[in-house]
């Protein structure tokens, strides 16, 4: 797993993905189902159901669709913006730890190599 990824997450390139996921506040038991709405290698903008505080660390996973097939990405991150968006909030995160291979991954998703 990398470290973390504060860098100038907004300079990353980002790709339109959008797919079902699941996120999960560690400590709690309760499961967000939720849409992402684009990714970059160092975050996501995701549609939640309700606000989550600035800071907040989530878990998330969600299927990415490549042209070796679909593969499972897992990602710890922490909420930096959220706005209200029509019926959900607009939440932005940056990643915090994620596998190097699936960091790669995104990052040629987000190239347009997948």
């Amino acid at each position: 797993m990398t470290g973390d990824t504060h860098k100038d997450e907004r300079q990353a390139q980002r790709r339109v993905l959008r797919v079902s996921a699941a996120v999960v506040l560690p400590g709690h038991e309760i499961c967000y189902g939720v849409r992402t709405e684009n990714v970059s290698s160092s975050g996501l903008a995701v549609r939640m159901p309700r606000a989550l505080a600035i800071g907040t660390k989530i878990d998330l996973t969600f299927v990415l669709a490549t042209s070796a097939g679909p593969i499972p990405i897992s990602l710890t991150a922490a909420v930096v913006h959220t706005m209200l968006s029509g019926d959900s909030w607009l939440t932005g995160v940056s990643i915090l730890k994620i596998a190097d291979q699936h960091r790669a991954i995104i990052g040629a998703y987000c190239a347009g190599r997948h």
